[in-house]
């Protein structure tokens, strides 16, 4: 998944001006000293990617790399491509969105163990603090 990402990026760096970005915490995703606030743990952060707002650009086999100014500042940013979640155009109208599967473990290569210990990470908390765990398996009464 990493390299048709990086095919995805390549395309939209050449051919776009502007295009949107949505990063969740997952992997070893840094956000500069700014990190993640608020709702952005939770929930991700959408980067904006236009002339103005990153410079030194480049990545690798799993990472991108760039420094991006948020609120006239320049943070740098490691973003392993299992966060990125979303890219888009335009969040109002967009013309493309491109929506990738979210890995918690490995990529290829993974073994079970590592998937079992992801779906347990699946578990949602309850207002109340409870830890529930939905079974969507079928049972035949």
């Amino acid at each position: 998944m990493s390299k048709f990402k990086k095919q995805i990026l390549g395309l939209l760096f050449d051919f776009y001006d502007k295009f949107y970005m949505h990063v969740i915490p997952a992997g070893d995703i840094c956000i500069g000293e700014r990190g993640f606030i608020g709702n952005e743990r939770e929930h991700g952060l959408v980067l904006v990617f236009s002339a103005s707002s990153y410079k030194n650009l480049r990545w690798d086999e799993n990472t991108l790399y760039a420094d991006m100014r948020f609120s006239g500042k320049w943070e740098s940013l490691i973003i392993p491509f299992q966060s990125i979640v979303t890219v888009f155009d335009d969040p109002g109208k967009p013309d493309f969105v491109f929506k990738f599967s979210v890995y918690t473990e490995k990529e290829p290569g993974s073994n079970s163990k590592e998937k079992e210990k992801s779906s347990d990470k699946s578990r949602v908390k309850s207002s109340n603090g409870k830890i529930v765990k939905v079974d969507f398996s079928r049972r035949d009464d």
